[in-house]
């Protein structure tokens, strides 16, 4: 995937975590079919960053299960997942609406 002026999304040469993805077999065997899950952006200009076509292409590559939490683009902060311990930690930003 490349991207071009084409998008308008200027500051998508600074890579943003809007999804992350989880093989089949992750987690101890806990993650049963390969796992797309998509992050809220905050920003109007970058949440335009996400591309659908990127997404149908890693559902072609075996992340056929999709979690969305990106619905209501509200806020955002820091994500630290330990995968091994199978635990998750999130902070919010002060922007952060809730």
């Amino acid at each position: 995937m490349q991207h071009s002026l084409a998008h308008n999304t200027p500051d998508a040469c600074f890579p943003n975590n809007w999804f992350s993805t989880h093989p089949a077999g992750e987690a101890a065997g806990g993650v049963v079919e390969g796992t797309l899950v998509l992050y809220p952006m905050k920003c109007p200009n970058r949440a335009a960053e996400r591309r659908p076509e990127v997404i149908e292409v890693l559902k072609r590559r075996g992340y056929t299960r999709v979690v969305d939490l990106s619905s209501g683009e509200s806020c955002w902060g820091g994500l630290v997942v330990k995968r091994g311990e199978r635990w998750g930690w999130r902070q919010s930003a002060s922007v952060c609406s809730h």
